[in-house]
C-alpha cells in the first residue's frame, strides 16, 4: 500500500508542477511581460534548485529525515500555484516561481526515499518505474492544463495545479519514513572537494548543463511563443509540450537498452548534440505547425539522449561511498543551465528577436559538441563505452 501511496503522490506532485507549463509564457506575454522578464521568471525555478539541492541533501542525511523535506517542498509548490492564481504582478510571479523550485529541489530525496523501500537488487528497476510515473504525471498535466485553458482561460491551470498540489501534500503526510537509524555521516568538506575534482563528473555535468540550458530555455519557456506565431490554439499547446517530453522518455530507453551495448559514448553524445543543433536552428524557421511538431520531437530525442547518458555516467568513476555527494555536485552544476538558459535566451530574444534566441540555443549545443569531442575518450580507448 505504501508504494501505491508514493506513486499517487508523485503523479500529483508532477501534475501540480507542470499543469501551467505549456501556457505560462503565452499568459505572461498577454499581461505585458517582456521576453527578458519571462526568462528571469523561468530561471528563478532553476536558481532555487541550484542553491538548495546540495544543502537539502546534506541536511537530510545529517538529520536522518527525508519525509519532512518532501512535505515542505510540496507545500511550497502548492503555495506558489495559489499565488499565481491571485496575482498578475511580474515581481511577485518571479518570487513565486522561485518558491516552486523548492519542491523540485527535493526530487533527489523523493527518489532516495522511494529506493529505500526495496532491496538493493530491486531498487534500480523500481526507480525506473518511478521515472515512468513521473513522465505520466507531467504529460497528463500539460495536456489537461492546456486543454482547460482553452475553455476557461489562463488562470485555470493555476487552480488545477493548486488542487493537485493540495492532494499531493496530503499524500506526502501518509508516506513512510525509512531512514536507517545509523546512517553514514555525511562526507566532510574535504571529501566533497575531492569528488568535485573528478574530470569525468565535471565533463558530464557540463554536458548536462548545456542541454538543460536548451531544454528549460528554448523548449520549456519559449517554444510556445514560436507555436503561437504559427497560429496554434491554446488547447494544442499541451500536445506540443508532450511532443517535446515523450521523446525524452523514449531516448532514455534507447540509450539504456539498445545503443549503449554497441555504440561508443563519444559518438552517442556527438550525434545527440548534432540532432539538437539542427532542431534548434530549424525551430524558428518552421513554416507550419506539423513541421514544428516534427522538429520538436527530434529535438526532444536529442535532449533526452544527452541527459540520460550524462546522468548514467556522471558518477562512474566516483567511489561508492561518495556517489551521493557526486550526484549532488552533478545536479548543482547542471542546475546552472536550468537557471541561466531561460534568462539568456530571453535577453537575446528581447534585444534581437526570438529567432536569434534559438540560434543562441544552437550555439550552446555546439559548445556541448565541442566538449564531447575534446574531453570524452575516443573509440577504442578502455572505458569509453557505456556499461549496460
Amino acid at each position: 500500500m505504501k508504494i501505491k501511496t508514493y506513486y499517487v503522490m508523485i503523479v500529483l506532485y508532477w501534475f501540480s508542477a507542470y499543469a501551467f507549463v505549456p501556457t505560462m509564457t503565452p499568459y505572461l506575454r498577454d499581461i505585458g511581460v517582456s521576453y527578458s522578464m519571462i526568462g528571469l521568471i523561468a530561471s528563478a525555478y532553476g536558481i532555487t534548485q541550484m542553491i538548495l539541492r546540495l544543502p537539502i541533501g546534506l541536511a537530510s542525511d545529517r538529520l536522518h529525515r527525508r519525509r519532512v523535506f518532501i512535505n515542505i517542498g510540496i507545500f511550497f509548490g502548492l503555495t506558489s500555484s495559489i499565488g499565481f492564481f491571485f496575482t498578475e504582478n511580474e515581481i511577485l510571479i518571479l518570487i513565486l516561481r522561485g518558491l516552486s523550485g523548492i519542491g523540485a529541489s527535493t526530487w533527489v530525496i523523493m527518489t532516495v526515499l522511494f529506493s529505500s523501500y526495496f532491496s538493493r537488487d530491486k531498487a534500480a528497476s523500481n526507480t525506473s518505474r518511478l521515472n515512468m510515473v513521473t513522465y505520466f504525471g507531467q504529460v497528463a498535466a500539460m495536456l489537461l492544463g492546456a486543454g482547460l485553458t482553452g475553455y476557461a482561460g489562463y488562470k485555470a491551470p493555476f487552480l488545477l495545479s493548486a488542487v493537485a498540489g493540495a492532494a499531493a501534500f496530503v499524500m506526502s503526510l501518509l508516506i513512510d519514513e525509512n531512514v536507517p537509524p545509523h546512517s553514514k555521516t555525511p562526507p566532510s568538506f574535504r571529501e566533497m572537494l575531492r569528488v568535485g575534482r573528478s574530470r569525468r563528473l565535471l565533463t558530464m555535468a557540463v554536458l548536462a548543463a548545456c542541454i538543460q540550458t536548451i531544454f528549460f530555455g528554448a523548449t520549456n519557456t519559449f517554444l510556445a511563443e514560436v507555436a503561437r506565431n504559427l497560429g496554434i490554439t491554446t488547447a494544442m499547446l499541451g500536445y506540443l509540450a508532450s511532443v517535446a517530453t515523450i521523446p525524452r522518455l523514449i531516448a532514455g530507453f534507447v540509450c539504456g537498452v539498445i545503443l549503449a551495448k554497441a555504440v561508443n559514448e563519444r559518438r552517442l553524445f556527438a550525434g545527440a548534440f548534432l540532432l539538437t543543433i539542427i532542431a534548434m536552428i530549424l525551430t524558428p524557421f518552421s513554416p507550419n505547425l506539423p513541421v514544428l511538431f516534427i522538429v520538436t520531437s527530434f529535438g526532444g530525442f536529442g535532449i533526452g539522449m544527452v541527459f540520460t547518458m550524462a546522468l548514467s555516467l556522471c558518477t562512474s568513476e566516483v567511489d561508492d561511498s561518495l556517489k551521493t555527494t557526486g550526484m549532488g555536485f552533478f545536479q548543482a552544476i547542471y542546475g546552472i543551465g536550468i537557471a541561466a538558459g531561460p534568462a539568456m535566451i530571453g535577453i537575446v530574444a528581447d534585444h534581437i528577436n526570438l529567432t536569434a534566441g534559438y540560434i543562441f540555443a544552437a550555439g550552446v549545443a555546439f559548445i556541448g559538441l565541442l566538449v564531447t569531442l575534446i574531453f570524452l575518450e575516443k573509440p577504442g580507448i578502455p572505458g569509453a563505452h557505456i556499461k549496460p
